[in-house]
């Protein structure tokens, strides 16, 4: 973990942000976590050993469920907070990002679980009703930003990311995939919302499948935000 004071000196974000960025961000970020949570739900956000604190369960076709935490994260080279996704005790996919309180967010990182392998993926986006966890993670993380009435959404390319020696994947496919757009050192500007398809644009055979999957997805963006009304200083947030 990275100390504050130390955060303009070390890699943050991204390997090429000034140190007057890094310092605005850091300092954005922390405000936030400061202004936005209830002093009694700080230290389960900073539970390392527990994952943080547990959100939302949302239910998979076989009746098992994916566990949804919010950390405040121990990776803070990559952002302050960290929305994780668990089937059982193995994390299935996680973001990392800074939220700051003037409506910014910047994503620094985007990993899979290592104890879950390519054909569990497949057999858990059968169980999403087609939804893959690294989507689902974003449609989360969407939710989390939403409810803060956050817009201004900026996501690291892989090539800038602060290890991106040890990075596997493209990170560009992703955002592009998702809406966004190449911005400048580094960064990738996402959609202020998640871009849906229309049920107009599917298939008539594919459209059972594509309601049970946008019906799952809007109820785990409500849970959550129930969720995060009872953490937040400001319930209605």
């Amino acid at each position: 973990m990275v100390n504050f004071e130390d955060k303009p000196f070390k890699a943050y974000l991204n390997k090429k942000m000034s140190k007057r960025a890094k310092l605005n961000i850091a300092h954005g970020a922390l405000n936030f976590i400061e202004k936005t949570f209830r002093p009694e739900a700080l230290p389960q956000l900073y539970d390392m050993a527990a994952f943080g604190r547990s959100l939302i369960a949302i239910p998979l076709k076989n009746g098992a469920c994916i566990d949804v935490k919010l950390l405040a994260s121990p990776f803070q080279e990559e952002g302050e907070l960290m929305l994780l996704m668990f089937l059982g005790d193995r994390r299935v996919y996680s973001i990392c990002f800074s939220c700051t309180a003037d409506g910014q967010a910047w994503i620094g990182g985007i990993q899979g679980g290592k104890d879950i392998d390519n054909e569990e993926v497949k057999a858990l986006t059968k169980e999403l009703y087609g939804i893959r966890p690294k989507n689902l993670i974003i449609t989360l993380l969407y939710g989390f930003l939403s409810h803060f009435n956050i817009k201004e959404i900026y996501a690291i390319d892989s090539h800038y990311h602060v290890k991106s020696e040890r990075v596997k994947t493209s990170y560009s496919e992703l955002w592009l995939e998702i809406g966004g757009e190449k911005h400048r050192r580094g960064w990738y500007k996402l959609p202020p919302s998640e871009i849906k398809k229309s049920l107009e644009e599917v298939k008539s055979k594919h459209r059972s499948q594509f309601i049970k999957r946008e019906g799952l997805k809007e109820l785990a963006q409500l849970d959550l935000a129930a969720a995060l009304r009872d953490i937040c200083v400001n319930r209605s947030g």
